[in-house]
């Protein structure tokens, strides 16, 4: 674990993110193979895929697999996704909107767009959770949850720091020359 995070950073800190990232991609699939092999060599624990082919979210596999991007409240630094063990949100979350423009957990404003200065928003953690559990048991009905167009996604730059909604960046990078 530990000799494989100080590579990941290495390869980081040589400007190597392409080969991090299949280096990431790799040691998942390879996990996934792993997980397939132990629940098949279980006696009485062999899952049948309804969809073949088709990717599934595991979350043991899930969980073994670390983040690549974590975003967070710059008030609280609480994360902006729900853990499906942290149950103590999910009664005050169950209540709001399914678009959120504050941090569910101190209710300060995320962000504003640099473009348009409006409030970013986030679907509610407790809905992503209930979308993403439903679709784990095979129902992927999505009428429940309001799903976030992406041009209303919020995204950011890695070099400035400056972020707004996906839609506004790509026409601003469209007629401004990216700095080097």
């Amino acid at each position: 674990g530990e000799w494989l995070e100080s590579y990941r950073s290495l390869l980081n800190t040589w400007q190597m993110w392409q080969t991090r990232a299949m280096l990431d991609v790799d040691r998942a699939s390879l996990l996934r193979k792993v997980k397939a092999r132990q629940q098949a060599d279980a006696p009485g624990k062999v899952k049948k895929s309804k969809a073949q082919g088709k990717l599934t979210y595991d979350p043991d596999v899930q969980a073994a697999i670390p983040a690549q991007l974590d975003a967070r409240c710059n008030y609280c630094s609480s994360p902006l996704l729900l853990r499906q063990k942290d149950s103590s949100s999910f009664e005050k979350l169950a209540k709001m909107k399914s678009v959120l423009s504050c941090c569910p957990n101190c209710r300060k404003p995320l962000p504003r767009c640099s473009i348009c200065l409006l409030s970013l928003g986030t679907i509610n953690p407790y809905l992503e959770l209930l979308r993403r559990m439903s679709s784990v048991s095979g129902s992927d009905d999505m009428s429940s949850t309001t799903n976030l167009p992406f041009a209303e996604w919020f995204a950011w730059c890695a070099r400035c720091k400056h972020g707004g909604h996906a839609h506004h960046l790509v026409g601003w990078f469209a007629n401004h020359e990216s700095v080097r």
